[in-house]
């Protein structure tokens, strides 16, 4: 068999996630290590087990300008950024299979679907949707897989020969500058891009066993059936792994809020699927974990950082320009001023903002006021 790695990535809030995952990992996939990638750094008052999470920080990635890098995105569109690099990382340590795998997936099988795609191809995706949906109003509609990707990018295997490293070099070049969430402008972090994937790369798999990576959106393609004693199926394939995708410890039902068409009250076995999770999360110190929140949330003296200061060095604009470490107030002095400065500009950079800038809450009666603005340019236009 090839020599197969997983690895995850993961801010250090998150940690409890990727616990239960390499938990998870030990009991399916014995012979295969997984690599927790940590974007951030622990507090020193924090120790992290060694023996269940091989750690490897993100900034020992040998990514460029590291710091601007990392500030130019929330801690969310970050982990996303690293994917690729830290699969990239693991090729150059000599694995000749690399499986990423979001931090909040469990196993409940050996990744077999995967395993076999790699044996004939480079590159392993795995599709949001295996079945029409109904048009009936409910969620998830197809729409929605339109707007944040034909492919779930919590799972994405490549082997390490030339059209897998292609593929992650292609993926990471976009990844740079252009791994943020803006619905409206068309870009939605790093999944989006993997909807051009097939069209340029002949040697890629699409996994069409559902249980290859199940999540809410599959509950009402394939029924989810089972217990943790038999085993659990997603229709008739048993469940390698299931994607917790919005899970929070402080309230286990919120990821169900994205689909309408199963209710949790229905479905035995997603029912004991959930509380079995909930309660790993709070065996691996959800609680130690949660309240670290992410280091490049805030500046070096603490003053958070706004969306649309990211996004004014993503734009590398000449106020910021030379400014090797963004984060650091005392090396830079001015800093914070510079960036102020730039903030009401930013309702021009992304088509989500100008919809609800960063923060706000959503504007009442946006729709007539639009309209009546409309008017009011219609009727001066008239008078001319």
């Amino acid at each position: 068999m090839l020599r197969t790695a997983l690895v995850t990535v993961v801010t250090r809030n998150y940690l409890h996630y990727a616990r239960v995952l390499a938990e998870s990992c030990q009991r399916w996939q014995p012979e295969v290590p997984l690599t927790v990638v940590l974007a951030d750094r622990l507090p020193p008052h924090v120790s992290l087990d060694q023996q269940l999470v091989r750690v490897l920080p993100a900034d020992q990635l040998g990514i460029d300008e590291w710091n601007r890098f990392a500030f130019q995105y929330t801690p969310f569109e970050l982990c996303c950024a690293l994917k690729p690099h830290a699969m990239q990382a693991l090729f150059a340590q000599g694995f000749e299979r690399v499986v990423f795998i979001d931090s909040d997936l469990a196993l409940y099988a050996p990744l077999a679907s995967i395993e076999q795609a790699l044996q004939t191809h480079s590159i392993a995706l795995v599709p949001h949707l295996h079945r029409p949906l109904p048009r009936d109003g409910r969620k998830p509609l197809e729409n929605n897989f339109l707007n944040a990707g034909t492919f779930n990018g919590g799972l994405v295997a490549c082997r390490n020969d030339p059209q897998g490293q292609q593929f992650l070099q292609w993926w990471s070049d976009h990844l740079r500058n252009d791994c943020y969430v803006d619905v409206a402008g068309g870009v939605f972090v790093d999944q989006k891009w993997l909807n051009l994937a097939p069209g340029m790369f002949s040697s890629l798999a699409i996994v069409r066993q559902p249980g290859g990576n199940a999540g809410h959106w599959t509950l009402s393609q394939f029924p989810l059936s089972g217990d943790s004693e038999q085993g659990y199926s997603v229709g008739e394939h048993p469940l390698e792994c299931f994607h917790f995708s919005n899970f929070l410890p402080s309230n286990p039902l919120e990821f169900m809020h994205s689909q309408t068409r199963v209710s949790f009250q229905s479905s035995p076995a997603l029912q004991q699927l959930v509380r079995d999770y909930h309660a790993r999360l709070q065996q691996h110190e959800a609680d130690q974990y949660t309240p670290l929140g992410c280091q490049y949330d805030q500046l070096s003296d603490g003053t958070p950082i706004k969306p649309e200061w990211r996004e004014a060095l993503r734009r590398n604009l000449k106020e910021l320009r030379g400014i090797e470490d963004p984060f650091d107030v005392q090396a830079n002095p001015r800093l914070v001023t510079k960036l102020e400065q730039l903030t009401r500009r930013a309702f021009k950079w992304r088509s989500d903002w100008r919809i609800q800038l960063p923060g706000a809450q959503p504007k009442k009666n946006l729709r007539r006021r639009l309209k009546n603005r409309w008017r009011h340019l219609i009727s001066r236009w008239k008078r001319r």
